[in-house]
C-alpha cells in the first residue's frame, strides 16, 4: 500500500479503468509523507485485518465486474470470493487472535 505509484497509475495487471469511474490506486504522497517507514508498518499491523479473494473478472469485467458496474444491485451481482479476517495481538492476547479461516461469500457493488 505505502509504495503504490503516487501518479495513481494502476499496478501491473490490474486495469487502468474500469466502467464509468474515476481510477486511481495510488496514495496521496503527502500523507505517505507523514510518518516513516516504521511508523505505517506499525500502524498498519495494530488494526483488524479483512482479506478478500476473487477472480479479477468479478471485479473489474466492463459487463459483469462489480467495480464496473458500482450501481448493479441484487442477488444477480454476487460474486463469488474467499474472506479471512484477523485481529492484531493484544497485551491480554500476545498473538494474533481470531484469524478465521476463508468463508466463501458473495461480493455485490
Amino acid at each position: 500500500m505505502i509504495r503504490q505509484a503516487p501518479t495513481g497509475a494502476a499496478p501491473p495487471y490490474f486495469p487502468a479503468s474500469w466502467g464509468r469511474n474515476r481510477v486511481d490506486y495510488g496514495m496521496d504522497p503527502t500523507v505517505i509523507a507523514k510518518y516513516s517507514l516504521a511508523e505505517w508498518r506499525a500502524a498498519l499491523t495494530q488494526i483488524p485485518t479483512i482479506s478478500i479473494v476473487t477472480e479479477m473478472k468479478n471485479l473489474f469485467d466492463p459487463a459483469t465486474g462489480i467495480y464496473a458496474n458500482a450501481d448493479g444491485h441484487g442477488e444477480i451481482w454476487n460474486a463469488p470470493a474467499l474472506s479471512s479476517c484477523s485481529n492484531p495481538p493484544t497485551p491480554s492476547r500476545p498473538f494474533p487472535g481470531e484469524l478465521r479461516p476463508a468463508d466463501p461469500r458473495g461480493l455485490q457493488p
